[in-house]
């Protein structure tokens, strides 16, 4: 069988075929049984023949195809083989067995610094990274003004990449990545490591090119962000197709899948210790009765407050996304069983009226808790900022017509005159959020919040009675 890729140039082939085509699809990895310190070592090992092998296989038997201008999600618990695929359709590895067609340039984003030489500088690594992607130097010349401004990075760029953040490295990344338009853009939740800020500028040029024909596949464990984002979903699991289909339906069943595994095991655990109840369980999967936030996110529940996921599942220390606190606000402001009036699908191009989150979004607008104009996108699974959660919640839990409109400067970070300042100096005076370092000088309002500070929030402003120490649910 015809083994590696066909990459197919010829303008005459018609829109209908796929751009992605997987067929029986194996990659297998030979891992050593014992570690070999050195190549010496290694040649007398082999000699003697005592090197022993396990076979891992990446991929087993995947056949699938991704269609010209849709973006398509792959989802899947860690190790099961979404990054191996992503990097047979970047073309930088060639499967074991089977078949892979692609056509048109392939822009990849699959790791952070992928690409990059650490004591090469910004600059220089530009040019690098543009011949891996096939570009020609007379072309990443031409490209280059546009690179530096859209990474923002100044006179950075003639500093040694070693010296850079995990932020600027990704800025560097995607600006060489998208700075022509490809036919194929494949993200590796690569994105997570921007301020909020960048990713704006990152999804608005994805979305510019998914406009122009651009297929993008998103490798990502927040499943909003397959749900609203993806038309359909591919649902690996230790290198096997368990599901394709419309991204909602495969979503769902990942998650009843996690939410099994996780009850399962959380049972096994609670008749091993004899210290869990069955009503603990339910409440909440994935969170210990150790966590911090714990007994905020309890009274949340008992209060009716439908903060999980499938009824248990919470991921506490994930970042909150705009839909997740437009939920939130509109609840601490109106009840936990708030149920919005249905969508009209004119206000946010990037909020489809068929999508469940649409009346939430929409319902922000409305009552003054979000940031879109009318017209523009909503980006509903954008990170939130301290700095936000705290202006919209604050909003939500005061009487209509309050605004807070001067500060004392009470943090280094936030100027009088920053733009919820005086938001934040009462959310902190009130005891609902707390500065984020020891010396309570900084807040940080810049920084991304987690789903279970913002509850700990909502919990504080609303006054909902909390029980001390580690009770059970």
């Amino acid at each position: 069988m015809h083994t590696g890729h066909e990459v197919i140039s010829d303008g005459s082939i018609v829109q209908s075929l796929p751009i992605i085509k997987f067929q029986d699809v194996q990659v297998c990895y030979r891992v050593p049984h014992e570690q070999i310190g050195s190549i010496k070592e290694y040649a007398i090992r082999w000699l003697q023949r005592r090197i022993k092998y396990e076979k891992l296989m990446a991929l087993n038997d995947v056949s699938f195809e991704v269609y010209e201008g849709e973006i398509f999600g792959v989802i899947g618990q860690n190790g099961a083989g979404k990054s191996t695929a992503l990097k047979v359709m970047a073309r930088v590895l060639t499967p074991t067995s089977g078949r892979v067609r692609s056509r048109g340039m392939v822009a990849p984003l699959l790791e952070l610094g992928a690409g990059f030489h650490p004591e090469l500088t910004g600059r220089e690594n530009v040019f690098l990274n543009g011949a891996l992607l096939g570009h020609s130097r007379n072309e990443m010349k031409s490209l280059f003004q546009w690179i530096l401004d859209f990474s923002e990075l100044g006179d950075f760029i003639d500093a040694p990449i070693r010296t850079y953040s995990t932020g600027m490295q990704a800025r560097l990344g995607f600006a060489v990545a998208v700075s022509k338009r490809p036919q194929i853009l494949l993200v590796d939740e690569i994105l997570s490591v921007g301020d909020t800020r960048f990713q704006y500028k990152c999804l608005e040029r994805m979305n510019e090119f998914q406009k122009q024909g651009t297929t993008i596949v998103i490798v990502s464990h927040s499943m909003d962000t397959i749900r609203s984002y993806c038309k359909r979903a591919l649902w690996l699991d230790h290198g096997k197709i368990l599901k394709i289909g419309p991204a909602d339906e495969v979503v769902y069943a990942y998650q009843d899948f996690v939410n099994s595994n996780v009850d399962r095991i959380t049972m096994q655990i609670g008749k091993s210790e004899h210290q869990q109840s069955p009503q603990q369980e339910t409440l909440l999967y994935d969170v210990a009765p150790t966590h911090p936030a714990y007994p905020y996110l309890l009274s949340a529940i008992r209060a009716g407050y439908e903060i999980t996921y499938d009824g248990g599942y919470f991921a506490p220390d994930n970042i909150l996304s705009r839909a997740q606190l437009a939920i939130f606000a509109l609840r601490a402001k109106w009840g936990p069983k708030y149920e919005p009036r249905p969508a009209t699908g004119l206000l946010f191009p990037d909020v489809p009226v068929d999508k469940w989150l649409s009346p939430y979004l929409e319902e922000t607008f409305h009552f003054g808790l979000c940031f879109a104009k009318p017209g523009a996108n909503y980006w509903p699974e954008m990170g939130v900022t301290r700095a936000q959660a705290t202006y919209v919640l604050m909003k939500a839990i005061q009487p209509p017509g309050i605004e807070y409109t001067s500060a004392h400067g009470m943090f280094t970070d936030v100027p009088v005159d920053y733009w919820a300042a005086p938001w934040i100096e009462k959310a902190v005076q009130a005891g609902f959020i707390s500065p984020n370092d020891e010396q309570s000088t900084r807040f940080l309002p810049e920084e991304p919040i987690t789903r279970a500070e913002t509850i700990v929030f909502m919990v504080k402003a609303l006054n909902l009675p909390v029980e001390t120490g580690n009770q059970q649910g």
